[in-house]
């Protein structure tokens, strides 16, 4: 066994360390034993997972696994590039209480994301675009923690002036002691280069994706940040299922990190940014909406700790801490009050008779309010005869801003209709089974009360203002980049949101890869000028872009948002296509017209065993 390493891969293999190499030693039992700092990468939770064992053979093979697969060589995440060999909660408890999952359709959301971008490799230096995405530090939305994540390993797309002095050139890669600058000196906006604005069609520059999350320089030549990509997203996406196994899926089942004293001294901190709330165990505790400062004084020394939002604050202002005393408790996910859904009320009527509406103010005794006429109330005389008398009798139902009153003025009602429906806001648990399912309706494109159908009524009203209001030739590719730039920002916030919600981090640079590839396309309208392109044709944005600047003619079209299955089966390779589903139906079309398949991504190179 001295030489020769095995590969262990555990199912489902949602990223590059779901399969490490390690030098085999030979003991007594039928478990594989393994040190629990390997266990994250494989997401292995001690309940007696079945791991595959794969032997290299040839001196290649050998080679490769000693050089880039041995766990020793994996110690840095490729999703954010924090290092993964570290003991967590669920390692240690793990180690001694027996959990259960089910892990049964675990992976299909990584093979979808990995399938849509597998063709994206780095394949040339500099692209030569003039374009980035502008990011302010004057964004009072923006925290400065968010803030530096985005900035860090990107590439300048412009210098940076502070006044008349350049403190930044273009095609400069950003660290920590720059963003520090942008962030003390409040500069003007950045405009950063990023896969969104790379000049590429079927791959991307080194200086548009910037550092490489794991060894903190500019990404190599050859590199596949497509496939790292949609194993970043997809492996923590589906974990925010299988988590369900460790809490039961109640609330965001959040584990609680505790902030200690560096020192003994008397606390300081903004009574103004907190607010008394209790623990869980009912103790007296501050909540912190924002980022909160704390200061230490001890003697001469002056410690500032920084406090995440949404934390709580366990000690008093200028209480005396001991040194290691716990003084604050960082909640992993959000507060479950965040997660809001509307609901409807009905009020219906109790008795028969006209409708009448009026828009008296209540409580509201320092605004005067007159109308023409006399108020319509129950007990009014309305006729007076011989021998009777006609009085009005009517109930009042209050209405507030926004309500649907259903019906018309003087309209004749029975008992039992729908008088008026109230909309309000109800808050809701944030169930951590519902991170998932929330980020393929984004990634989809579901109807099913998606974000991504709002998004799309937003295209198409920009689709339809921008259009009309650029008059030149180009002016549709103007207005399709100003379109697609406005939705790529809105999916990549959207899908963020999801993940920080559990306290999941990745880089913004996976996201929008895949969102990149899922606005790429455009369809083409039945009034265009040329006659090169079919109308109902799906063709990509900077394609036609390059043949209406060659024709100088206006080729019309309209913007779409395409699902990552969907645009999987859009791609120019057959036999891609084909080994992801509808196989017969791909391979009878691609024979039927005669397509040619270039070979340009892994996939088909890997399926006719040319990777």
């Amino acid at each position: 066994m001295q030489g020769h390493p095995v590969l262990l891969n555990r199912a489902p293999t949602l990223h590059r360390l779901g399969i490490q190499a390690f030098q085999p030693v030979l003991v007594e039992g039928r478990a594989i034993c393994l040190h629990p700092l390997v266990c994250k990468g494989f997401n292995a939770d001690f309940d007696g997972d079945q791991m595959a064992v794969h032997v290299p053979l040839s001196l290649e093979a050998q080679v490769e696994a000693r050089l880039l697969m041995f766990s020793h060589m994996n110690l840095l995440s490729p999703a954010i590039g924090d290092p993964i060999s570290i003991p967590t909660q669920d390692m240690l408890i793990g180690l001694y209480v027996l959990t259960s999952g089910n892990h049964r359709d675990a992976g299909y959301l990584t093979r979808r994301l990995v399938k849509v971008v597998q063709q994206i490799v780095v394949r040339r230096t500099d692209c030569g675009t003039a374009q980035g995405i502008s990011v302010s530090p004057r964004n009072g939305m923006m925290p400065e923690r968010i803030f530096s994540q985005t900035l860090i390993g990107r590439v300048l797309a412009d210098d940076i002036y502070m006044g008349s002095r350049c403190i930044a050139t273009r095609n400069q890669d950003i660290g920590i002691g720059l963003v520090n600058r942008f962030i003390t000196f409040r500069a003007q906006p950045i405009s950063i280069r990023t896969p969104f604005t790379c000049r590429s069609t079927s791959w991307i520059c080194r200086l548009c994706y910037g550092r490489s999350p794991t060894h903190g320089d500019l990404v190599e030549l050859g590199e596949a940040v497509g496939i790292i990509a949609g194993q970043s997203i997809g492996e923590p996406g589906t974990q925010l299922t299988l988590r369900t196994f460790h809490t039961g899926g109640v609330f965001t089942g959040g584990t609680a990190e505790h902030v200690r004293a560096p020192s003994n001294g008397k606390i300081k901190f903004n009574e103004d940014l907190v607010h008394p709330t209790r623990t869980r165990h009912g103790h007296p505790a501050f909540l912190c909406s924002i980022d909160l400062y704390v200061t230490i004084e001890s003697e001469d020394i002056l410690h500032n700790v920084n406090i995440p939002p949404k934390s709580l604050l366990l000690v008093q202002n200028d209480q005396y801490v001991e040194s290691e005393q716990v003084i604050a408790e960082i909640r992993a996910g959000i507060s479950t009050l965040n997660f809001k859904e509307k609901v409807r009320k009905h009020i219906y009527s109790d008795s028969d008779g006209e409708m009448h509406w009026s828009t008296d103010v209540y409580h509201a005794p320092e605004f005067t309010y007159a109308k023409n006429g006399p108020p319509l109330k129950s007990g009014q005389v309305i006729l007076v005869q011989v021998d009777s008398i006609v009085i009005r009798s009517a109930k009042p139902y209050l209405a507030n801003p926004g309500a649907t009153v259903h019906g018309h003025y003087g309209e004749t009602l029975y008992e039992g209709d729908t008088l008026v429906t109230f909309i309000y806001e109800k808050s809701r648990s944030g169930d951590i089974t519902q991170g998932l399912p929330k980020v393929e309706q984004v990634l989809e494109v579901r109807s099913i009360d998606s974000i991504s159908m709002n998004l799309e009524k937003r295209v198409e009203g920009w689709n339809k203002c921008i259009t009309r209001i650029l008059g030149i030739p180009w002016g549709f590719l103007i207005g399709a980049e100003l379109t697609i730039a406005q939705s790529r920002i809105s999916l990549v916030n959207k899908i963020q949101q999801v993940y920080r919600s559990q306290g999941v981090q990745i880089h913004n640079r996976h996201i929008e890869i895949i969102v990149r590839q899922i606005t790429s396309k455009v369809l083409v309208s039945e009034d265009g000028l040329s006659n090169v392109f079919s109308p109902g044709e799906l063709i990509g944005l900077l394609r036609a872009e390059g043949m209406g600047r060659a024709l100088e003619e206006a080729i019309c079209y309209r913007v779409v948002l395409l699902g990552i299955t969907r645009a999987s089966l859009n791609t120019q390779s057959i036999i891609s296509k084909a080994s992801f589903q509808e196989t017969a139906r791909v391979l009878a079309k691609a024979a039927l017209r005669g397509h040619i398949d270039w070979l340009k991504g892994l996939k088909e190179n890997v399926v006719l065993g040319w990777g």
